[in-house]
C-alpha cells in the first residue's frame, strides 16, 4: 500500500479529536497532501541497511516502521506557543507516525545480495524540503498569514525528526546466485 493523502489526514483528524474549528482540518489536509509528495520523492527520506542471502543484486522491498509519537516539541521551539500548539503537535505527530506505519513500505537496490533477507534504517530525512512543500499546501488551503512559514518549519522539523527514527525489515529478490553473500541495501519510501 501506498503513502497517500487521505489516511494521514485522517488520522491527524482522529488524534485530535478536540481540535473542532476548520482551521485544522486545512492544516491537516495540508500536511497530509506535504507528507505524500516528500516521502514518494527521491532523496528525501533515504534508508540504508545490510542484507544477507545469496550474491548477487537484487531489489530490496519491505516495511517501514516507526514510533507512535507526538511532535518532538517543535512548535515551542520555534515560537508557537498558543493554548492548543501542544494538541496540535501531539495530532499532527500521532497521525503521520501511525498513518506512515500503516501504509509506508521501502524499495530500492540491494548490492551483494540478490535473494535474501535486509534490514533497514532512515538515514536522512529532509526537512528543508517538507518546509517548501508543506508551504505550498497550506498556502492552497488559504493559510497564508506571516507565521504560515514558521508553522511549516514546525511542523516539518518534527515529522522529519521522527521519520529518522524509523526504519524496517524486507526482502531482496533478484537473480539467485549458488554463493552465499552480504551487502548494503539503499532504499526510499513509496
Amino acid at each position: 500500500m501506498a503513502v497517500v493523502p487521505p489516511p494521514i489526514i485522517g488520522a491527524i483528524l482522529s488524534a485530535g479529536p478536540g481540535l473542532k474549528g476548520p482551521m485544522f482540518a486545512q492544516i491537516a489536509t495540508a500536511v497530509g497532501i506535504a507528507v505524500t509528495s516528500w516521502v514518494q520523492t527521491p532523496g528525501n527520506v533515504v534508508l540504508t541497511g545490510v542484507s544477507t542471502g545469496t550474491a548477487g543484486v537484487g531489489t530490496a522491498s519491505g516495511k517501514f516502521v516507526l514510533g507512535v509519537a507526538p511532535l518532538p516539541g517543535t512548535l515551542p521551539a520555534n515560537t508557537l506557543v498558543g493554548p492548543l500548539a501542544l494538541e496540535i503537535s501531539a495530532a499532527i505527530g500521532l497521525g503521520v507516525t501511525s498513518s506512515l506505519n500503516a501504509t509506508a513500505q521501502f524499495i530500492g537496490t540491494s548490492t551483494g545480495v540478490g535473494v535474501g533477507t535486509l534490514v533497514n534504517k532512515t538515514v536522512a530525512a529532509n526537512p528543508a524540503t517538507l518546509t517548501g512543500i508543506l508551504i505550498g499546501a497550506l498556502s492552497a488551503q488559504g493559510l497564508v498569514g506571516p507565521t504560515s512559514p514558521v508553522l511549516a518549519k514546525s511542523i516539518s522539523d518534527g515529522i522529519a525528526a521522527l521519520v529518522m527514527t524509523g526504519g524496517g525489515v524486507g526482502v531482496v529478490a533478484g537473480p539467485p546466485a549458488p554463493a552465499p553473500g552480504g551487502g548494503v541495501s539503499v532504499c526510499k519510501l513509496v
